[in-house]
């Protein structure tokens, strides 16, 4: 599986959303107007299975 990268264009202002390998990720342009000249953006990311949360169960 992929990682998936969030990158916004200097040229444009476009931003987006990739899969792409890490290897490859400096080879990304932007798709509304072609430009090299991109800003990956710092995002979150999931995980499968429980987060534990336990909220609305109080003890006591």
């Amino acid at each position: 599986m992929l990682p998936t990268y969030e990158f916004k264009c200097k040229e444009c202002g476009k931003k987006f959303t990739v899969m792409v390998s890490v290897t490859e990720k400096d080879q990304v342009k932007c798709p509304e107007c072609g430009s090299a000249k991109i800003q990956q953006l710092i995002t979150g990311f999931f995980t499968k299975g429980s987060c534990g949360d336990h909220a609305g169960h109080g003890g006591g």
